[in-house]
């Protein structure tokens, strides 16, 4: 038997399980036959007759803790959410069997699940800017205002946002939403963007980097 072949049959074995045992054991089964082989994904794709990138799917899941993980066995999902249950935590798991047990005529599974994915990338964006120090609202008024990408009144009150975080640890939520807005609108603008010539490069980097930007 040749080493190709040695390494093949045990994750073929393991893949073939699926359907068979509980979803989230054969996530783990599959992910330890593809950690103990040498196979690239490429050739574990060829090997079991898939694609790359489901197996890339298995492998993110299996980086999720046990507990959440059995979860997805009440009801295993599609490959096509796969990726994106692999970045939820376990509230919006819970809340994604839930989406994923519902009849809707017409939307993809994945299309129902994105949705609780980049509600959760929005509550890390504001939660991130709500505690952007004084200086940094203070800086983004000023270059807002060289750049003329907000009106008077929303410079203003980024300067007060600025003035508000000197006596408190963050904004609050409705406060750090309006930030948000005036900051994405900047964006948009040009006013902060790579690169930066205003000897800000580094605190636009970190503010493109809140925006996945």
């Amino acid at each position: 038997m040749s080493d190709a072949i040695k390494h093949e049959s045990p994750l073929k074995d393991a893949w073939a399980k699926k359907g068979q045992i509980q979803f989230h054991q054969w996530v783990l089964e599959v992910a330890e036959a593809l950690n103990n082989s040498d196979l690239s994904l490429e050739g574990a794709s060829k090997a079991i007759g898939v694609n790359p990138a489901e197996i890339e799917a298995v492998i993110q899941l299996a980086f999720l803790d046990e507990a959440d993980l059995s979860l997805l066995s009440s009801n295993p999902p599609p490959p096509t959410t796969w990726f994106l249950l692999a970045q939820m935590d376990r509230v919006r798991i819970e809340k994604a069997m839930i989406a994923l047990g519902e009849k809707s005529i017409g939307i993809a599974p994945s299309t129902k699940l994105k949705s609780l994915v980049d509600g959760a990338n929005v509550e890390i964006r504001v939660d991130d800017i709500a505690k952007l120090t004084p200086e940094v609202f203070k800086h983004l008024a000023d270059k807002a205002g060289r750049y003329a990408s907000l009106t008077e009144k929303e410079r203003t009150t980024l300067s007060s946002f600025g003035r508000y975080r000197k006596s408190h640890d963050e904004l609050t939520a409705k406060q750090a939403v309006w930030a948000e807005g005036m900051i994405l609108n900047m964006i948009d603008q040009g006013a902060i963007k790579r690169g930066s010539t205003d000897g800000d490069d580094e605190l636009c980097d970190s503010i493109l980097k809140i925006f996945g930007r």
